[in-house]
């Protein structure tokens, strides 16, 4: 045909082109109906220097809202919302998260080194009395179940939170309720100390409406009363100035890092951000057929840009499916001399580049979560075995990283037995992957 030229990069049936060309001919191009070319300013084009900006992860930032009360997390206040967005995202990122945290979640509690429904069956009942209140938590998530959200938590973002409810008198904790890390922000700090912390289902902020959200006091060991006896200077717990409940924020220390915890794997991220891009590179690469398979032509120009639009789309609608099928590029141009020139961007072993590009990041990712052997947490990245033996890699995982996440729950489920007159010192068993 003069006015269409086909280049194919698969066998073509004869009919396509005939029908393509009644799809175009629908459209009228009256070339005497051509305005004329309105005039150009003839001030020549400012001379401008184009910079590629590098994409990067997105970093915490905390800055305090003196309106709101509380410190933003995040430029946007919505850090939390990347940091869940790198877990749906990256595979291998979610892997080792998922299987860090369930080794430092642990097995069951140990009572003096006793599991615990063994120690029940010949401890005292006084012992019992105290100690079965606080693990089972009767009147909330018992502490099993507590501790795999806190570890998850811990894993993600390097913090946790609890809503401690006090029994009336002070005297004991007798609820301890989870909260999600992600919906807490903390309150301006006060003689250097953060006193107050917010609560909101979600934190952003639709058409310049503000956040709703609940306010509660920071968790203070000075509320106890061990015997449930107020200070003499208070006649009633109506004036005792601290709340029933409050907020028990854990997080792990880091410089500069006051208010929210620190990730562990935070030097990562952009490693992190990058697998997740490049696995949708490679799903939009299978659905888009890699390349096209069609180039279409049309020496005429449409009369706008809405019937070349119209054109490409009756064409698409009639010779494709989505995600399979031809794929189809559209040009136009005024005449065949005109028509555009491909030369395409031919690079070499593509593919083998690619598998390096993504060894690296997975390299990269397992060292920012400090995993001596990707194996450990359940995830199995070829190459990256290493040498020295599986138990030895496990020992130095779990002393350098898990015995450390775990004694941070460990310290918070003793810390509410003691409160509640225990003497027995409780731990968490390890979950030994070997």
């Amino acid at each position: 045909s003069s006015r269409c030229s086909c280049i194919l990069y698969q066998p073509n049936n004869s009919g396509i082109s005939d029908s393509i060309m009644s799809i175009f001919d629908r459209f009228k191009f009256n070339k005497s109906e051509e305005t004329t070319p309105k005039e150009t300013s003839q001030t020549p084009n400012t001379l401008k220097t184009f910079v590629m900006q590098y994409s990067k992860a997105e970093t915490p930032t905390f800055k305090e809202s003196k309106t709101d009360g509380w410190v933003k997390y995040g430029e946007s206040n919505d850090f939390p919302n990347h940091l869940l967005e790198y877990l749906e995202t990256s595979a291998i990122h979610s892997g080792i998260v998922n299987g860090k945290s369930y080794l430092v979640a642990g097995g069951d509690f140990l009572i003096d080194e006793v599991p615990y429904q063994e120690w029940k069956k010949s401890a005292n009942p006084s012992e019992i009395a105290t100690i079965t209140p606080i693990l089972e938590n009767s009147y909330g998530e018992d502490w099993w179940s507590l501790k795999e959200k806190l570890a998850l938590d811990w894993t993600i973002s390097g913090s946790y939170a609890l809503k401690i409810t006090w029994s009336l008198d002070f005297s004991r904790i007798v609820k301890v309720d989870y909260l999600p890390w992600q919906n807490i922000r903390a309150g301006i700090k006060e003689d250097g100390k953060v006193t107050k912390y917010y609560y909101a289902d979600d934190w952003k902020t639709k058409y310049g409406s503000s956040v709703k959200a609940q306010e509660y006091p920071a968790f203070d060991i000075n509320s106890h009363l061990p015997n449930g006896e107020l200070p003499s200077e208070y006649n009633s717990v109506d004036e005792y100035p601290y709340k029933h409940t409050q907020v028990l924020y854990v997080k792990n220390h880091f410089p500069g890092y006051y208010y929210y915890g620190r990730p562990c794997y935070i030097g990562a991220l952009n490693a992190i951000k990058a697998t997740g891009i490049l696995s949708q590179f490679y799903l939009s690469s299978i659905e888009n057929g890699f390349t096209p398979s069609m180039v279409i032509t049309f020496n005429e120009m449409p009369g706008s840009a809405e019937e070349g639009n119209a054109v490409r789309k009756q064409i698409e609608t009639q010779f494709t499916v989505k995600g399979i099928g031809r794929k189809l590029a559209v040009f136009f141009a005024k005449s065949k001399e005109t028509a555009p020139t491909f030369t395409p961007l031919d690079v070499k072993n593509l593919d083998s580049q690619l598998i390096t590009l993504q060894n690296q990041l997975y390299s990269s990712v397992i060292t920012g979560h400090s995993v001596t052997s990707p194996e450990l947490v359940g995830v199995s990245v070829p190459g990256q075995l290493g040498e020295g033996s599986f138990e030895e890699k496990w020992n130095l995982f779990k002393n350098t990283v898990i015995d450390r996440d775990k004694a941070m729950i460990e310290k918070t489920i003793q810390m509410i037995s003691d409160i509640n007159g225990a003497s027995n010192t409780i731990k968490i068993s390890e979950r030994n992957p070997i």
